[in-house]
């Protein structure tokens, strides 16, 4: 498998819609382009007129996430904002560190937040690689944030996943746990660590879009594997929960 350099963190809009288009096709760009350029409209149209559906995680009964920030009536967002907001209300007591700064734009949050790129108010702004915690924490998030590792940045370096993970157990409490979403089929390097056992996973849920704006549903892990990414949807077509325990 290879891949030009290109950190989409980095590059211009220019070339990084020249980069979707040599990826994912134009009619992606072209899909992409719709949802970006008009969101107050999509938005309004999506909230208007879209039912909104409803998914089973943990046990519960969650609602898709329709917001104008990155447009997540289009995007696997309808369905990780809702699973990762549940989360923090579960372990709202604990001592939480969010890697990737997602939450942020849709709810108020009293946990860490740490990305290396996006600026803000109380963001942590360093590498996951180098960021020591004075404390550990009991619960780590990440929502589609893995998948970027060493893969869209400067150098491609697929294996700093797995520093990054032995980094982050480090940094969790005797019972903590890391929690994060990746799209499938993204990372070709990242769904072959994980489809081979390489990332072990306590725990792994898979969901797959059923219906062309907002159904998702659970799928096996065998089904997962054969997900494209951009194709028949927007972005992801299979997301991945997983959880790695500290104690495994």
């Amino acid at each position: 498998m290879k891949k030009e350099k290109h950190n989409k963190y980095t590059e211009s809009r220019i070339s990084n819609y020249k980069m979707y288009i040599k990826t994912y096709g134009l009619l992606y760009v072209m899909r992409y382009g719709m949802h970006k350029s008009f969101p107050g409209l999509m938005h309004w149209i999506f909230t208007k007129f879209v039912k909104r559906s409803t998914f089973e995680f943990d046990d519960n009964t969650l609602e898709v996430f329709f917001n104008k920030y990155r447009t997540t009536w289009a995007n696997e967002r309808m369905i990780e904002i809702p699973i990762f907001h549940y989360l923090i209300e579960k372990y709202r007591d604990k001592r939480i560190l969010e890697v990737g700064n997602v939450l942020p734009h849709y709810f108020d949050v009293n946990h860490d937040v740490l990305d290396k790129y996006e600026k803000g108010e109380n963001i942590i702004n360093e590498d996951i690689a180098q960021y020591k915690p004075e404390i550990n924490y009991d619960i780590i998030v990440s929502i589609s944030t893995f998948e970027h590792i060493g893969y869209d940045e400067d150098q491609l370096r697929p294996e700093k996943i797995f520093e990054v993970i032995e980094h982050l157990k480090n940094m969790l409490t005797t019972d903590g746990k890391i929690i994060f979403s990746i799209p499938i089929a993204y990372n070709p390097y990242l769904d072959e660590f994980i489809f081979n056992n390489r990332i072990d996973l306590t725990d792994a849920q898979y969901y797959t879009r059923n219906r062309k704006f907002n159904k998702w549903e659970r799928t096996d892990r065998q089904a997962a594997a054969t997900a494209d990414y951009g194709n028949p949807y927007y972005c992801a077509s299979t997301l991945l929960i997983g959880t790695i325990e500290k104690n495994d």
